[in-house]
């Protein structure tokens, strides 16, 4: 039997730190008395932390707390655009990109219209985008998240088949990781919308399925607070199952396919 490994000190310390940040963007302004209590680790531990917080521009100093008997405690809190996140929609006439602060909220949008593009020219508008946006953030970028249709291999971010847009097999993960040099997560777009409703509804361990309907259709399936990939990471892909044996001709090359009578391309 094999059993895990010690936690090395950077592991531990990388731990507390996001512990003491937690703290910070929840209950912020507060002391770092009260972080210490609220996360359980000593008061050393924590002014070790924060004075790193403080020196990294992640954290500010905003003045003083109201008085228990002693000294009034000086206030820490999160500054919200310390640094940004760069998120990408691959829609199928749109591609969208946007650059947000720690809180999630949008500093500047910007969309690029894809309609006949696929292949290298569609890549091409990826690179474009995210190039527009590294420019308002390249010093405080702290990674690059996709949402794009297709089948998509979330342990290396491939993009193992996007029919409108004629990716077989995309490294799309290795090719952004290398060059903007920050982590990248790559998601099938109902994954992610999946997740962002899971996240910001506050179900962290429910389970729910988020179904996207527009020129193609796609489900998002979370069970128990993870995102469900399923065999081969095709969990979700409703759009091509077949639904009418004598139906219409799909774009997949099949016929019948739930989208090709539910989705907004066959209302049309």
């Amino acid at each position: 039997m094999t059993f895990p490994s010690k936690a090395t000190h950077q592991q531990t310390r990388a731990h507390n730190s996001a512990l003491v940040l937690r703290a910070l963007y929840d209950r912020g302004p507060i002391s770092r008395a009260e972080v210490a209590r609220l996360t359980g680790l000593t008061r050393t531990t924590v002014g070790d932390l924060v004075g790193e917080l403080l020196v990294d521009g992640l954290a500010r100093e905003v003045g003083r707390g109201p008085s228990t008997g002693g000294k009034a405690p000086i206030l820490v809190e999160l500054v919200d655009d310390a640094r940004h996140v760069i998120g990408l929609d691959l829609g199928e006439h749109v591609f969208r990109g946007a650059i947000v602060d720690l809180r999630g909220q949008v500093q500047r949008v910007i969309d690029r219209p894809v309609t006949g593009l696929d292949g290298d020219a569609a890549l091409a508008v990826v690179y474009e985008l995210i190039d527009t946006l590294v420019e308002a953030g390249r010093d405080t970028l702290l990674g690059i998240g996709v949402g794009t249709p297709g089948i998509v291999d979330a342990r290396t971010g491939t993009i193992r088949g996007a029919v409108n847009l004629k990716w077989q097999d995309l490294p799309l993960g290795s090719l952004l990781r290398e060059r903007y040099g920050v982590p990248v997560r790559i998601a099938n777009d109902s994954r992610a919308a999946a997740l962002a409703i899971q996240l910001f509804s506050g179900r962290q361990s429910g389970n729910l399925v988020a179904i996207k309907v527009g020129r193609g259709i796609g489900a998002g399936v979370v069970l128990g607070g993870e995102v469900f990939h399923g065999d081969g990471f095709g969990a979700g892909e409703i759009g091509h199952v077949v639904v009418d044996d004598d139906g219409a001709e799909c774009r997949c090359g099949r016929f019948g396919c739930l989208e090709t009578v539910a989705s907004s391309r066959a209302a049309w």
